[in-house]
């Protein structure tokens, strides 16, 4: 028969598109509505005619784009194979003389016509389009191409991957929602992994391994954020692989698949378990997770309970198809579970591998990295800016350093983050590998732990970046203040920035570890420019340590003081609480809200006004909360500690 010796069913092929032509027409009508006419309304607006300019087509009315290009192609293969799902029609349409790969193939072919016909439609208007307006001269005939490019394996992934999942399903509901999940499960179950053993594992760095390839495992995550990340190649490769391995996975789960079936939430018997088990451990891991908020292990553990049990019962019932699912069997089967998680727990408990004690020998150590952030390390990766420090006396530091976290292993604060500085850090060793470490530590421990390691000089030219001060001559330097008012100056003149920028590197090189450490007293920010980062539009900037004396002088003796940031003439009164029960502060101002409760002491000497800015902290551990009102009538608050301020204003306050 012609049927049996054709791929390509002309008979099928018209029925299909008369049956599911819609969804083309749909299709092609949403991509008009989010890209020609979008571009139409945007060229009319006159507000956009001189501010607006679109860059590429991704910026065009986007989450729109988004939607459609992920639902359409799930929906189309829903409707396509929606015969499987149905007993008549699944009898009627394997009744024929047709083979199942013709099947196959002829309906598959007819969702990627119906899908890629009005893609490419109007991707060839967008040629036409663009030439409208201004606004649009940006794109070019390549940015065309790679969002056409993009958007035809974005498409056929998602239909694959929806055709895929209805060869193991027989309820088209569970083919949509399984599809959606199976896109983005390998992102959600990574993060769950890494955040459940981040929990568990003391040192582990959640943030350095949650780096940017981890949202290349799902296409939907990484599609989402394609109007504002710089376009790569490899993953639509992938992608573009992996819509292959669907397709040919799914003619062969067709080729198995049990027709009796149609109905069935999972049609094949070895994936139940999977699918069950599958449930159960995304469950409990979303339940530690969630519960990692309350700072208690009892809670995590409860939530890895609740979690499991929940999702083990579940996937049951979807199973079944009904609630009535108690039977000896299902007590067995989740005590078996429980077992092996156990088991797991306490080998990721007990660190049998000595995970959180390792701590490299120097002999091992090439170079040694110690920051704030995970995230450093990875900018080291894309930059290529080496952020490593190779000198062997600060190795040895940082390994003492490590060394007494490892034995001592403070508790991190898990009320507030504000009160618990994190330390990052990272040896490249002599074999090529990578160990990295992260640990929280209560802030005013900071200093028994850390003191001498942040004083070093090393350290502090990693910290302020104060290498690439001399890649490049600098250009500007900007000073802007904190508060109201925002002051700020810009220093342009170069003999003015040769003199500073000797003296910005004195008081950094001056600074001690009080000075450092989290909640320190800052003016605002000091924005550094130069050459290199000009081109590259990436400003070097710190903070304006309250404790740059010779900045501070150079500024007065400059006349610059009094427009770069707040001075105590700016300033009319100040207004005292004394909270010397409180250990930590975080909105000082909350105190204000409630100041009937408290005695407030307002003084108008100018004096302990200046000695009062001078020492204020946006918050941490205070004595003393305190009110600036300005000439103006602005205000901004602040923060005082006993050992900050002379007896002479401890004395006025009482």
């Amino acid at each position: 028969m012609k049927s049996n010796k054709s791929f390509i069913n002309k008979g099928m092929q018209k029925q299909n598109m008369k049956q599911h032509g819609w969804l083309g027409i749909v299709f092609f009508i949403g991509l008009l509505f989010a890209l020609p006419l979008q571009m139409f309304l945007l060229a009319s607006d006159i507000r956009n005619r001189d501010s607006l300019v679109i860059e590429n087509v991704f910026d065009i009315a986007y989450p729109f784009q988004f939607i459609l290009i992920i639902f359409l192609p799930i929906l189309a293969g829903i409707v396509l194979f929606r015969y499987l799902h149905v007993k008549s029609a699944v009898d009627m349409m394997h009744s024929l003389p047709i083979k199942r790969v013709h099947l196959y193939l002829n309906h598959y072919l007819t969702g990627t016509l119906l899908l890629l016909i009005p893609l490419w439609l109007v991707a060839m208007l967008l040629f036409f389009v663009r030439d409208i307006s201004p606004i649009y001269q940006e794109i070019t005939n390549g940015d065309i191409g790679i969002w056409t490019l993009v958007m035809t394996v974005m498409v056929l992934l998602f239909y694959s991957v929806s055709i895929f999942v209805g060869m193991m399903t027989g309820i088209s509901v569970a083919q949509g929602i399984l599809s959606f999940i199976l896109l983005i499960l390998p992102t959600a179950l990574f993060y769950l992994i890494h955040a459940n053993l981040a929990m568990h594992l003391y040192g582990y760095s959640r943030g350095y391994v949650m780096d940017e390839w981890s949202t290349y495992l799902s296409p939907i995550v990484w599609l989402s954020e394609l109007n504002y990340r710089e376009f790569s190649y490899l993953p639509l490769i992938f992608y573009a692989l992996f819509c292959v391995i669907f397709i040919v996975l799914a003619y062969y789960l067709y080729q198995w698949r049990p027709l009796e079936m149609s109905g069935q939430t999972i049609v094949f018997e070895f994936l139940r378990p999977i699918f069950k088990y599958g449930v159960t451990v995304c469950t409990m891991l979303v339940g530690a997770v969630y519960f990692d908020q309350y700072p208690h292990d009892g809670w995590i553990i409860f939530g890895l309970i609740a979690g499991s049990l929940i999702g083990f019962l579940v996937a049951e019932i979807i199973l079944k198809k009904t609630w009535r699912i108690w039977r000896k069997k299902l007590l067995v089967q989740y005590g078996v579970y429980a077992s092996i998680i156990l088991v797991l727990s306490v080998l990721i408990k007990t660190d049998v591998i000595g995970y959180e004690t390792r701590v490299p020998e120097a002999s091992e150590i090439e170079r040694v990295f110690l920051g704030k952030d995970p995230w450093t390390l990875q900018d080291e990766q894309l930059d290529e800016e080496d952020i490593f420090i190779q000198d062997p006396t600060f190795i040895e530091e940082v390994r003492s350093f490590h060394e007494k976290i490892v034995t001592k292993q403070p508790e991190p604060v898990i009320s507030n983050h504000l009160y618990e500085d994190s330390y990052v850090i990272a040896y490249d060793l002599e074999n090529g590998s990578r160990l990295v470490r992260q640990y929280h530590i209560p802030m005013e421990e900071s200093e028994e732990y850390v003191g001498s390691l942040i004083e070093s000089k090393p350290y502090k030219t990693f910290f302020f970046e104060l290498d690439r001060w001399e890649q490049a001559p600098i250009e500007t330097i900007t000073f802007v203040s904190q508060g109201p008012g925002s002051k700020n100056v810009k220093i342009t003149d170069e003999n003015e920035i040769e003199e500073l920028r000797h003296i910005l590197k004195y008081d950094i090189y001056s600074l001690t570890a009080d000075d450092l450490i989290g909640g320190e007293p800052t003016w605002g920010s000091i924005k550094i420019e130069t050459e290199t980062t000009l081109k590259n539009e990436e400003a070097i900037y710190m903070s304006w340590n309250k404790s740059f004396a010779e900045v501070d002088e150079w500024l007065r003796r400059n006349d610059y003081i009094y427009e770069a940031r707040i001075v105590p003439e700016d300033i009319d009164t100040i207004d005292v609480i004394d909270v010397s029960s409180s250990e930590r502060i975080t909105y000082p101002e909350e105190y204000f809200f409630r100041e009937k409760e408290y005695d407030l002491t307002e003084i108008q000497d100018e004096e302990l006004i200046a000695e009062a800015l001078q020492h204020s902290r946006n918050f941490g551990q205070a004595d003393y909360v305190v009110r600036f009102t300005l000439s103006n009538h602005g205000y901004f608050f602040g923060t005082l500690r006993t050992e900050d301020v002379s007896e002479a204003f401890i004395q006025y306050v009482e």
